[in-house]
């Protein structure tokens, strides 16, 4: 499963979505591929759409202690 995004900067926004069975490492992959993305900036909001997703054991406070950027 991919984490999709789109950066809109007019929005000062990232707007993500994804569907399915959703890990950690998955999570990571998206903040390593939006923190190198020429087009974001940090001070964007982010909108993450996870209605559809499944979880994946990645709820202990470790993983979400290395999810901050």
């Amino acid at each position: 499963m991919t984490i999709n995004y789109l950066i809109k900067p007019e929005l000062n926004a990232v707007i993500a979505t994804a569907d399915g069975v959703l890990n950690f490492k998955e999570i990571l992959a998206y903040y390593n591929d939006l923190s190198i993305d020429p087009d974001f900036q940090p001070h964007f909001h982010r909108i993450f759409d996870y209605r559809k997703v499944i979880l994946d054991k990645i709820a202990s406070s470790d993983h979400l202690s290395k999810m901050s950027y």
